[in-house]
């Protein structure tokens, strides 16, 4: 921790001092002083020996951000270099000066990356939250770099370059200097996308929007989420497992966190999570429903280009690095690819939308929307208390079918696998369709053929029962529907009948037995094989059942074999048993 407070003088004097050196050649500076801060070390990054001399660090009054400045030292210059570290990614970015008044309340603000003449957000090309990342190694230089002095309470850093006359021209002018070098400094490659499978259909605008615009339109965010083809590229790069992995610490999540680099031929893709699951919220639609799964928070961090990775052999030499300190290649069309773990409310919905903030537990606050957002369940219920951001973890598993395969390949759970009136829905749909009605019969009918394999007596009343559900399936396989293939079921299995035929003696309505190789047994073994309804047991939570009202609604004769799913579900049965298969038809055949 550092221990000496500065006056605003003295404060003014380090900033002084630091742009003094610019521009200046290194070999007339080896001895650099910066007020009382001497013997300055070279650090060198990225493949191409990128060297940097940090000068101080610490904690800017009026945002919180850590800061660093020092120099990036190229072609025998020294160039003046400051660094921050985001709150929401908590990773250090690039500096590139800071805003005028030309943005109404953003004066003294950030520069990210390379805004252009009057903060034109297209010159930033893909965003600030890929392009503007350092390189991983002297992310870390910076973060254990130690803080070296604490800054008057009220002090702006802009305020005091601007009152000083300090850098006018290169931080802060309309057009400032440092932004003209950073747009040479980093190289944009075109069609990169394009190049790796020419037959996608391309949407090149769409590829090159950042996180921020498709958080504030979910059609656009829809339209690349379904896109199969885009995806069945880019998620190859899962194949060969991670090249390289590396550690951080989030200071809002409190927590550490992993990121794991994949490689797409010269494309490297970093994906990052917190090294433990984290209990995560997530609402339906309607906001009315709430579900929780224990996962991961899982974001892709960062995508750059880059072509002798093979030749690395350590961190520090990752990557080829700008005299920035971020990588100084990027593809112009994978700029959608990159997410944040977290977003401020208002980079994240409409403007028209409301909200109410209620305290909550651990430093989190639950977000209640007022009003009518078709898409509010893009929104997790987590908030950093001080700076009011919104989780994006469902957001970035939703819309990011990378992420969603790179948590199953790592066994994490998804969010839409505890939605259990999903799972349920699709699973009754496919019970309704005409095509899916005859996979269920071929079932059925397979049940009946190891019935008969199990039972040899032909003379029998069960194997002349079986013979006779086989000849009506069979009869009504091409023309089968919903309603008839239930009332088929329901009078067999609750009334041990078949059109006129009762197979109880002496009794117009029966009872089928449910021994361990009855008809219905046997017949029930083979439905649980329906691969809709395997998935729909794999993501059921008992802990947050279906409600009784959804399941009430299907009460009728022909909703026989819907009522057979549910009982099923809710008992997550993928085999039975004979006192199993008792119960399980008792409860079909009184179901109220």
């Amino acid at each position: 921790m550092p221990t000496k407070s500065l006056q605003l003088n003295e404060f003014v004097v380090y900033l002084k001092n630091w742009f003094s050196y610019h521009d200046k050649d290194y070999s007339d500076c080896i001895n650099i002083n910066i007020s009382d801060i001497k013997n300055l070390k070279e650090c060198e990054f990225g493949k191409n020996k990128q060297k940097f001399i940090i000068a101080f660090k610490f904690i800017n009054p009026q945002d919180k951000y850590k800061c660093a400045f020092g120099f990036n030292i190229n072609q025998g210059k020294l160039k003046c270099r400051h660094f921050y570290k985001s709150h929401s990614e908590s990773s250090w970015r690039v500096g590139t000066g800071w805003r005028t008044g030309q943005r109404k309340g953003k004066e003294g603000d950030w520069v990210k990356g390379a805004e252009g003449p009057n903060f034109a957000l297209e010159h930033m090309e893909g965003g600030y939250i890929g392009e503007g990342l350092l390189q991983f190694a002297f992310e870390k230089y910076l973060e254990d770099f130690e803080e070296t002095f604490i800054p008057p309470y009220k002090s702006n850093i802009y305020d005091i370059l601007k009152n000083a006359g300090i850098a006018e021209d290169y931080l802060y002018s309309d057009n400032p200097s440092i932004q003209a070098e950073y747009i040479k400094a980093r190289n944009i490659i075109p069609d990169s996308l394009y190049l790796l499978n020419k037959n996608n259909k391309y949407k090149e605008d769409l590829y090159k929007k950042s996180q921020v615009f498709f958080q504030k339109d979910v059609v656009f965010a829809n339209e690349i989420k379904d896109d199969d083809v885009l995806w069945g590229v880019i998620n190859q790069c899962l194949n060969n497992g991670p090249i390289k992995r590396y550690k951080f610490y989030h200071e809002i999540l409190k927590e550490n966190c992993i990121t794991e680099i994949y490689g797409l031929k010269n494309i490297y893709i970093e994906i990052a999570r917190t090294e433990k699951t984290k209990n995560l919220n997530f609402c339906s639609k309607s906001g009315l429903a709430t579900h929780s799964v224990n996962s991961p928070i899982c974001w892709v961090k960062n995508v750059y280009i880059w072509e002798n990775a093979q030749l690395v052999t350590s961190e520090e030499e990752w990557g080829n690095v700008s005299t920035f300190g971020n990588y100084s290649d990027y593809a112009d069309d994978l700029w959608f690819l990159v997410q944040k773990p977290m977003d401020y409310i208002f980079q994240c919905v409409p403007k028209n939308v409301q909200y109410i903030l209620n305290s909550a537990e651990n430093d989190c606050i639950n977000l209640k929307k007022i009003g009518y957002y078709k898409s509010s369940n893009i929104f997790a219920n987590n908030f950093y208390n001080n700076f009011k951001y919104v989780s994006l973890a469902f957001y970035n598993e939703k819309y990011s079918k990378l992420i969603q395969e790179y948590k199953k390949k790592n066994n994490f759970q998804l969010f839409k696998s505890k939605s259990n009136k999903f799972n349920l829905t699709k699973l009754i749909k496919t019970l309704t369709e005409p095509d899916n009605l005859q996979k269920i019969v071929l079932l059925l009918i397979h049940g009946c053929q190891t019935y008969k394999f199990l039972h040899k007596n032909e003379d029998s009343t069960g194997t002349r029962r079986c013979k006779d559900f086989i000849k009506i399936l069979q009869e009504n396989f091409n023309v089968i529907t919903y309603d008839k293939l239930g009332n088929i079921m329901h009078d067999l299995f609750s009334e041990n009948r078949i059109g006129n035929t009762c197979y109880t003696e002496n009794k117009w309505f029966g009872r089928i037995l449910t021994n361990e190789n009855s008809l219905f047994t046997v017949c029930a073994r083979s439905l649980l094989n329906l691969q809709e309804y395997k998935e729909a047991v794999d993501s059921f939570d008992k802990n947050n059942p279906i409600k009784i009202a959804y399941m009430t609604n299907y009460t009728k004769k022909e909703d026989w074999i819907i009522r057979f799913y549910i009982e099923s579900l809710k008992e997550k049965l993928l085999d039975i048993n004979k006192d199993q298969s008792g119960k399980l038809l008792e409860k079909i055949k009184n179901y109220k």
